[in-house]
């Protein structure tokens, strides 16, 4: 929990937010679907998360994954805010999930699949600096938000 959001609850009440999560592994699919959400603070927010994981249609060695969120807030007159946080919260989550990923892959098949996937991307950026248009990112996941 944020330490602005500590401020809203009195001391005795938990400063932790537990989740639950489920997946689901379907073989004759190639896929996994893993879902998420809190089970406690939800007068302050619910975030719901489902990642899907599936074999890409045009190369099935590669995995693709599809994240999606939905964060809804009940409290009034910060509810706007409150959504605005826990979307950015998933955002940065996601990024490390990535990284993550990306550090297991490299560490289970050796540097070359890092260098493979990094020197690409840092030759790219090179390329581009001093452009005279700024690039924007990709948003990542498609993300929902109950206003």
């Amino acid at each position: 929990m944020p330490r602005w959001a500590k401020r809203l609850f009195p001391a005795n009440v938990a400063h932790s937010v537990y989740i639950l999560e489920g997946s689901i592994v379907d073989p004759q699919n190639q896929t996994m679907t893993i879902f998420t959400w809190n089970i406690n603070h939800t007068r302050l927010m619910v975030v719901e998360e489902w990642c899907v994981y599936y074999v890409n249609s045009e190369d099935s060695g590669w995995t693709e994954i599809h994240w999606e969120a939905w964060v809804s807030s009940s409290l009034f007159g910060i509810s706007r805010a409150v959504q605005e946080f826990g979307l950015a919260w998933f955002k940065s989550n996601v990024t490390k999930s990535v990284k993550g990923f990306e550090y297991i892959l490299a560490n289970l098949q050796g540097e070359a699949l890092s260098k493979t996937l990094v020197d690409p991307a840092k030759e790219a950026k090179q390329k581009l600096r001093g452009w005279p248009w700024q690039l924007q990112r990709s948003q990542g996941p498609c993300q929902q938000q109950f206003v």
